[in-house]
């Protein structure tokens, strides 16, 4: 058994032992636990400048979209990664799916295709 004179550098640290190192790990944990659980609360709240960038995915699909800037989504799903909107134009129905570029954090980037939410 080594005495706590021969841990050297980590003398003074109470990282060393057994019950210091589970505590920073259970600190460490319930951080990352706290972090995801917010990123997840403000990813899945509506917000209009992600409504205004999937109206823009849409009329870059739709070339004649005839959408209006104080046009609102017809449909709109949140949850704690991404933001659907449903958008209705004279051609037809179009879902614009909004994502940040790494799961919780980074920008917002939105993409467009055909369809109706909850249809495949």
């Amino acid at each position: 058994m080594r005495e706590r004179a021969d841990l050297g550098l980590w003398r003074g640290v109470g990282v060393c032992n057994d019950a210091g190192m589970k505590q920073f790990i259970w600190y460490l944990l319930f951080g990352v636990m706290v972090f995801v659980s917010y990123q997840g609360w403000v990813n899945s709240k509506d917000d209009p400048e992600t409504e205004a960038m999937s109206r823009d995915a849409v009329c870059a699909v739709e070339k004649e979209c005839a959408l209006k800037p104080t046009d609102l989504a017809s449909v709109r799903t949140t949850d704690i990664t991404s933001r659907n909107y449903q958008w209705n134009t004279p051609k037809g129905s179009y879902v614009a799916t909004c994502k940040r570029e790494y799961v919780f954090v980074g920008h917002w980037k939105c993409t467009a295709q055909g369809g109706q939410i909850g249809r495949s």
